[in-house]
């Protein structure tokens, strides 16, 4: 099959960046209010939106990526170095939806994929690895386009 890059939505990214950029203004606005956990508050929301604005800031820039290929798969997503998959490697998509959101969820074939704390967790939840969110595509449509890549990989 021909190569296909899905490259996340610059717009949702954009609209995280605004509504990050919100909290980060509440909470310098709660620095100023009198009571005693306002602060605390205040300061939790500067540090976890101000970074969040910062990493989806440079999302709007650099997007992320997925890229199929006729033997792996590419997850691209900035700043991280990209992870190339290979098919064989993976024993099953699925569609596992945490909250309103619907992502792209793989398991690993037993004994591949990585071995670490993190990998461990999300094998808790009933899968080794996921897609970035914010791509173009349903959930439904992309686990149907990777399992056709998958199936041809064969």
């Amino acid at each position: 099959m021909d190569e296909r890059i899905i490259v996340a939505s610059r717009l949702k990214m954009a609209r995280l960046v605004v509504v990050s950029g919100i909290f980060v203004a509440v909470g310098l606005w709660m620095l100023h209010v009198p009571a005693p956990t306002a602060a605390i508050v205040g300061w939790a929301s500067i540090v976890f939106f101000g970074a969040g604005f910062f990493v989806l800031a440079a999302q709007v820039v650099r997007p992320s990526r997925v890229i199929l290929r006729a033997d792996e798969f590419t997850i691209d997503i900035f700043p991280h170095k990209p992870r190339r998959i290979l098919w064989r490697d993976i024993d099953a998509f699925l569609v596992w939806q945490p909250a309103r959101t619907k992502v792209v969820s793989y398991r690993y074939v037993a004994g591949k994929g990585p071995q670490t704390r993190l990998a461990r967790i999300n094998r808790s939840f009933g899968y080794d690895g996921s897609l970035p969110t914010g791509l173009p595509m349903q959930a439904e449509a992309l686990l149907a386009l990777l399992n056709e890549y998958k199936s041809c990989a064969r």
